[in-house]
Formats: structure tokens, sequence, C-alpha cells
């Protein structure tokens, strides 16, 4: 199963979070790019990307907090290696179910990381359908495949994007 958060220092306990690995999987990311690394004798390093400008700030709580690492590791991790978007879907949909939605009203989708494919995208667009009366939300600088996503008409009204700036594709934001 995934793991989800509920609330946090600024959202309440209605939102449901969720977490992927920073830096691994940004495509969009360029100025904040910066990635946590497990060593071979445990201990993380952190290397930030050839364009960065400053660090990351999720990259930085992953350096310091190995609970964090962990977290977003296994919820990359098993994600990325689903590869489909239906079995994407039934892992996020099982792991929502999981971690109780009961009293949720919003979803945010990456407090850490983004959309690492179009595959993945739409996995969310999925489970965002199954879900009416819950707002899901993120920000993102992979712009690509929310253009992708609107141009097949696969985003329901209940998914808001807010696009970030400082990335590799911030010319597709206007």
């Amino acid at each position: 199963m995934l793991k989800f958060s509920k609330g946090n220092a600024k959202l309440g306990k209605d939102v449901l979070i969720f977490s992927l690995l920073a830096g691994h999987s940004c495509p969009g990311a360029k100025d904040c790019k910066s990635s946590v690394f497990l060593n071979e004798d445990g201990s993380r390093r952190i290397e930030d990307g050839p364009d960065n400008e400053f660090r990351c700030y999720a990259a930085s709580a992953e350096i310091r907090l190995p609970g964090v690492f962990n977290l977003r590791t296994h919820n990359y991790d098993t994600m990325l290696a689903l590869r489909e978007t239906p079995k994407m879907v039934e892992m996020l949909l099982d792991s929502m179910h999981k971690a109780g939605m009961k009293g949720i009203t919003k979803v945010r989708v990456h407090e850490s990381g983004d959309y690492f494919s179009f595959s993945y995208f739409a996995a969310w667009m999925e489970v965002a359908t199954a879900f009416p009366d819950v707002t899901f939300y993120s920000y993102t600088k992979s712009l690509p495949h929310v253009i992708n996503g609107i141009k097949k008409g696969i985003i329901p009204p209940n998914f808001i994007f807010t696009a970030s700036k400082g990335g590799r594709f911030d010319h597709l934001i206007e």
C-alpha cells in the first residue's frame, strides 16, 4: 500500500496528502532540482541539479528526516514499478480507502514530487474522477502532461493545477 498523511502544519485534517521522492520524480524541475540518494552505508546525500539556483525544500526535509525519505521513496518506487495506468489507479484507490476517506474534502497530490510520466498523471485523473465531491489539487512543473491531459479531455472538473515557475517548461505556463 501507498502511504498518505492527513493534514500538516498548514493544512487541516480534512486534507489527504500524497508525496513522492523529490527531484527523482520531477522531470520539469530546473531552478530547484535537488535529489536525495541513499549511500551504501545507509547514510543519505543530497545532490543539486546542473541548473539549480536554490535547494528544493522537500529534498531538504528528506536529507534531515529519515522517515520522510523512506515514505517518499516507498511511494515513488511503488508507483514507478507499476508502469501502467490501470495498475496505478488500482493501487491509489486501494491505498486511499485504506488511509480513510471519511471527512476528506481535499487531496493534495505531491506535497513533494511531481508527475514523472503521463501514465502516472492519467492515473491521478481517473482517481479524481472516482471522487467527484473531493477537490484534488497540485503544484506542478510537469506542464506537458497537463497540456496533454487537456487535449485528451481527461482532467476532471474537481482537479486544480497551479503551474510552478522555475522549471524546464516555464514557456508553457501562459
